[in-house]
């Protein structure tokens, strides 16, 4: 579950966030936070002059809410990444295993750089951190018998086999998280799966075309560095493309209008509107890939504005 606004309260922020939603009421948990997670951020005292503490307040006030709704976040909940874009300037917040990645030029190349990392038992600190609080970190194999319990059987999370390391209450077989944070998760909170999100602030120049936010769906299979790759290489066309509905919008005058077309498997979603005598479009694509035999979804938007 991806999601895009502005605050309204000042045109150069810009929310945005993907919410990877887990558990049987999964989906439920991700539109409860998708929605209240802005809300409370935009109701903090401190969102103009601190917003850091403010994201992470509204993180944990959303925590708060979602334990106290009617929807059953026992053994269900979500992870949360979201970017606060203002001016130039943008708050990472992250609680779980999504990512941001941002896109600096260096020369001719193009680098992903991490502004997140994945609140997972591969690291050593998150690690340390829920056996603390009680819980027990063990692959399935090892819950199984098929490995010893006793030893330390994974490596690291690029090398991960496909059995990770996961919390367990000390004396049953749940939750199986393989994330150490997240939203929701009641009886994950209690050893140690804790709502507070890691915020990390960074000034954008002229060197950081795009960011991405996406789900360990597309991370654990592609690397940071291959994301961030392939927005590049269609972010040519998203420069055509808005010039194209520049040109649509000039003549039609519409105020809102929607495009969609496909090239080479990718589907490419693209809303214009117009917003303080500025017209603002927001771009989306999806894509398919049967290389890895995995679906997997990349949101990220452009924010571009024609007009003085």
């Amino acid at each position: 579950m991806g999601g895009f606004v502005s605050t309204g309260t000042n045109p150069d922020d810009h929310f945005f966030g993907v919410f990877d939603g887990h558990g049987e009421f999964g989906a439920q948990c991700s539109q409860f936070v998708k929605r209240k997670l802005c809300e409370n951020l935009l109701r903090n005292s401190k969102f103009r002059g601190d917003p850091v503490e403010a994201c992470h307040a509204a993180f944990l006030a959303t925590n708060s809410q979602l334990h106290a709704d009617v929807l059953d976040d026992s053994m269900s909940g979500t992870t949360a990444i979201t970017v606060l874009v203002r001016g130039r300037t943008i708050y990472v917040a992250n609680s779980g295993d999504s990512r941001a990645v941002i896109a600096e030029r260096r020369g001719k190349e193009i680098v992903a750089v991490d502004l997140s990392i994945d609140q997972t038992p591969f690291r050593s600190d998150e690690l340390e951190r829920v056996k603390m609080c009680g819980a027990r970190v063990l692959t399935l194999d090892q819950i199984e018998g098929l490995k010893d319990p006793d030893v330390q059987c994974w490596g690291t999370e690029e090398g991960d086999d496909g059995d990770p390391p996961r919390l367990w209450v000390p004396n049953g077989m749940y939750p199986g998280t393989a994330f150490t944070r997240s939203i929701g998760d009641s009886i994950a909170e209690t050893i140690g799966v804790v709502a507070n999100p890691e915020i990390v602030v960074f000034e954008l120049t002229q060197d950081h075309p795009f960011f991405v936010l996406a789900s360990d769906g597309v991370f654990e299979f592609l690397s940071s560095q291959s994301v961030v790759e392939m927005v590049w290489k269609i972010s040519f066309i998203v420069v055509w493309l808005a010039f194209l509905l520049s040109q649509l919008y000039s003549y039609a005058k519409a105020c809102i209008f929607f495009v969609s077309f496909f090239v080479v498997g990718i589907c490419f979603y693209v809303c214009t509107k117009q917003v303080g005598g500025k017209v603002i479009i927001s771009f989306q694509w999806q894509s398919r890939s049967g290389a890895i035999n995995v679906s997997y979804c990349v949101s990220l938007m452009f924010r571009i504005r024609i007009g003085n």
